[in-house]
């Protein structure tokens, strides 16, 4: 199962399992720098937005043995979120603060 989570809060990712596959833009960012979380220097933008490319494209096309996948964005924009959803062929879940 595919799921595209619209929030900030990681209040979904409790039920990810050990198997599961989370993708987080902020998470990468923090993982190819010594910056900590939401300091996001756009000298490292491009990098951050292939590594995410590269892993959306592992979840497109069912690459590898996870068993969920957890897409965490922002995703402002209802266009966004239904282009997405839609190349995943994945539902998705919107919060509202």
């Amino acid at each position: 199962m595919v799921r595209l989570v619209v929030e900030r809060v990681h209040g979904l990712i409790k039920h990810a399992g050990r198997n599961d596959l989370i993708v987080d833009i902020d998470k990468i960012y923090q993982c190819i720098s010594i910056n900590k979380e939401y300091i996001k220097p756009n000298s490292i933008k491009n990098n951050v937005f292939k590594i995410r490319d590269c892993i959306i494209d592992m979840v497109k096309t069912r690459y590898g043995f996870w068993e969920n996948a957890y897409i965490i964005g922002g995703y402002p924009f209802k266009g966004d979120r239904e282009k997405i959803t839609e190349i995943l062929s994945c539902s998705y879940t919107y919060r509202s603060n």
